[in-house]
């Protein structure tokens, strides 16, 4: 009979002889990890057997696998109290007969344990690389994407990589490729880590080798990252710019972009006291989805930030958060349809703050071309809270120094800041905070260019005016010139002009048409009207004279006018004006008439007291004979006055001929023409056919100084000749005359000449 201690020894023989000699525990716990690996078999002086782990990398402590109450279980003590690990499965001969799934970890079943009757696979050596580089894309999620990028090797040692504080390198105790900010290759120590990988496919990396999709587990790349495949490149040398900026691209993967429909994006209100110019109009780019340009801008939408941007570069694609002047997250502009104008947009830059808080941008989006006034509007960046300057004036009298500009005069108050004389305006810019003249009301004009202005002061004193105050005020236009500036509280008049007891007498040049009048129809003797005209005494050319005429003082402009229309002498019937009304000194004959700018045939209009003048009264200058003959024959003087001393005279001798000259007694040394019929003239030289037909010489004299065939009395086909003369206000630049020798005996054509 078989005592049973007899069988328990027997079965622990027998467990003894089953038993297998290496074991090995593997899990994915982070708990008791000093307890997996590889266990090799032994036998205690009594005889039991027991397995004991392999000494490893950092693991100072030994580990014990052993029989406790027919169980198998870890301890750091052989047949030690208590368990790290544990079989709940009794009387088994090996711990690999455990029952899966159901290891205990420090009393918590760990279904990762895995228990198995061989022998752990030897981890190789440490690998080694021979990368000068290492480059890493697509190892990130939304949260971390540091790790991608190149990283370049550094130090003596083996397998350290460096870009910017962080370190590529392989850590013997974790046996895996780890990204971390210090050097813990041969830490013992759990490092903390931004990226980690245990794909032995880095281990065998060689140079050349690009692209090697690899496992990563850490981050973990799950939701819009979920697609993404790590891959990891060996390298000998700096990859080109291009490669480096798609190994840096972190987008997730469903990203969609939003689509436009839109051939122009109008922003307004979008900048701030440093940033203006990005409001305005960008016209969509040929063949380019969601890309607009104006200038040097693009505005785009941007896949790395997610949002709206206005670049000088194109960003659409970038991987690189780009440098903008421009960034909206808000959706609605993702939605915008062709026709949507004025939507209002939240900006996170440029930042609108101080002054400019109270802007709220918008966007439109168009198919065609804005009027000008909306892109102008568009362009506007006032501040909100500007406030220009207010002037009480109730009157502006301006004389700008230096010449007539036509915007001289006085200016009545119609509005804040806001003067206006006929056609012009005097106000105050707010954009550009400047005092301008202009021809529209351009107070809040708004853009990146400034009206048309015909005057423009930054001069500070004209804030300071007030009723009775006149100052000279510096000009920035035109270029370093001056105004005299008036404020007045009622507006100047002229002095009376008594009643000139025989009226006044009209005299004009001959056959010529001003301003649409025949001169020669409204001269004559002018009457004073029974009553006044706009507050002033006028006059009416008698009757029988052809047109009525009038010279009466304006409602509107402090002058004196020669009109047709004695209600209204300017603008519907005016002829011309008396330039210096002011200072006439009560007495109309000083007046000094308008005649067009650089004008040299004397007056067009000549006005004197005492009346008793006959209708059609023209202007008339006597012929001057030399009171001796030159050559036998009479001669011709020019009259005085008229600049170069000329003369008609006959030569004799071989040129039996009269001659247009500036020498009588060297007649051929100064000679312009010559008469080249003059045997045949019968004692009449304006019977003469000249060498030249730039001259034309005519019987009675009667015209005035540099009178020529389009401005004179006389024209190469015997009509009258047109005048157009301008009011100042009108602001017409006439182009200069030359003026000639030539007067009442003879005429220059100008061939250059223009049209009045």
């Amino acid at each position: 009979m078989v005592s049973y201690a007899t069988v328990i020894i027997t079965f622990a023989n027998i467990l003894a002889t089953i038993a297998n000699a290496d074991i090995c525990i593997t899990g994915t716990s982070t708990t008791n990890t000093a307890f997996f690996g590889n266990y090799q078999q032994n036998t205690d002086d009594e005889g039991n057997i027991y397995y004991e782990k392999d000494q490893v990398f950092c693991d100072d402590q030994p580990e014990y696998l052993y029989l406790t109450n027919e169980k198998w279980q870890t301890n750091q003590e052989l047949n030690g109290n208590g368990y790290s690990l544990l079989c709940p499965d009794e009387n088994i001969a090996s711990p690999d007969l455990c029952t899966a799934g159901t290891w205990m970890n420090t009393g918590s079943i760990d279904s990762t344990i895995q228990v198995t009757a061989n022998a752990c696979p030897v981890p190789d050596s440490t690998p080694s690389l021979g990368c000068d580089y290492i480059l890493l894309q697509d190892s990130g999620n939304a949260n971390n994407n540091i790790q991608n990028g190149l990283y370049t090797k550094i130090g003596t040692g083996d397998n350290l990589y460096q870009k910017d504080s962080y370190l590529f390198q392989y850590s013997k105790l974790s046996q895996s490729w780890i990204i971390a900010e210090i050097d813990i290759r041969e830490s013992c120590q759990n490092p903390s880590y931004y990226f980690k990988s245990t794909d032995t496919d880095i281990d065998g990396l060689s140079v050349g080798d690009e692209n090697v999709e690899i496992d990563i587990t850490y981050p973990v790349q799950d939701g819009d990252y979920s697609c993404k495949q790590p891959k990891i490149s060996c390298l000998d040398s700096v990859p080109t710019a291009e490669v480096l900026n798609n190994a840096l691209c972190n987008l997730p993967c469903n990203l969609n972009p939003p689509s436009l429909e839109c051939d122009y994006i109008l922003l307004q209100d979008s900048g701030n006291a440093n940033s203006g110019g990005l409001n305005g109009l960008f016209t969509k780019v040929a063949n380019e989805d969601d890309l607009y340009q104006k200038d040097s801008y693009l505005f785009q939408y941007s896949k790395v930030s997610q949002s709206w941007i206005i670049a000088e570069s194109d960003e659409r694609e970038s991987c690189q958060n780009p440098s903008y002047f421009f960034k909206s997250t808000d959706t609605t502009i993702d939605g915008l349809s062709v026709g949507d104008a004025n939507e209002n947009i939240a900006i996170t830059y440029p930042v609108q703050d101080g002054d400019y808080s109270c802007k709220q941008p918008k966007i439109s989006c168009l198919d065609s071309e804005p009027t000008d006034e909306e892109l102008n509007n568009a362009l506007c960046n006032l501040p909100c809270n500007i406030n220009p300057p207010s002037l009480s004036c109730s009157y502006i009298e301006i004389d700008i120094q230096g010449g007539n500009y036509g915007s001289d005069g006085i200016y009545n108050k119609i509005d804040n800041n806001l003067y206006q004389m006929g056609e012009y305006y005097f106000l105050y810019y707010v954009q550009g905070g400047y005092y301008a003249i202009t021809k529209s009301d351009d107070r809040n004009l708004c853009g990146n260019t400034g009206p048309t202005a015909y005057l423009r002061s930054f001069d500070s004193n004209i804030d300071t005016l007030q009723n009775g105050n006149s100052i000279t005020a510096s000009l920035d236009h035109p270029a370093s010139g001056t105004a005299t500036i008036n404020c007045l509280a009622q507006p100047p008049t002229a002095a009376p002009v008594p009643a000139a007891p025989n009226g006044l007498c009209v005299a004009v040049t001959d056959n010529l048409i001003l301003n649409s009048v025949l001169l020669t129809d409204i001269a004559g003797t002018y009457s004073l009207m029974s009553q006044d005209i706009n507050g002033q005494p006028a006059y009416e050319l008698q009757t029988g004279c052809g047109t009525p005429a009038y010279i009466a003082y304006d409602d509107v402009y402090p002058y004196y006018f020669l009109s047709t229309n004695g209600n209204d002498p300017y603008p519907s019937g005016f002829i011309t004006y008396c330039t210096n009304t002011a200072s006439i000194n009560n007495d109309i004959s000083q007046c000094v008439w308008q005649t067009p700018p650089n004008w040299n045939g004397g007056d067009l209009v000549e006005v004197t007291s005492g009346g008793g003048c006959a209708c059609g009264t023209v202007i008339s200058a006597s012929p001057i004979i030399m009171s001796q003959d030159i050559n036998g024959q009479p001669a011709y003087e020019l009259q005085t006055g008229c600049g170069t001393a000329a003369y008609i005279v006959y030569h004799g001798g071989i040129y039996p001929y009269y001659f247009l000259t500036t020498n009588d007694n060297n007649i051929l040394s100064g000679w312009f023409a010559y008469c080249t019929n003059t045997a045949s003239i019968s004692n009449d030289i304006s019977q003469c056919v000249w060498s030249s037909d730039l001259v034309e010489v005519t019987s009675g004299g009667g015209c005035a100084c540099g009178i020529t065939f389009d401005s004179g009395s006389i024209s190469p086909n015997g009509e009258p000749v047109a005048i157009k003369l301008k009011f100042p206000n009108e602001n017409i630049v006439i182009p200069s005359t030359d003026p000639k020798p030539v007067g009442i005996w003879s005429q220059f054509m100008d061939i250059l000449h223009t049209e009045w």
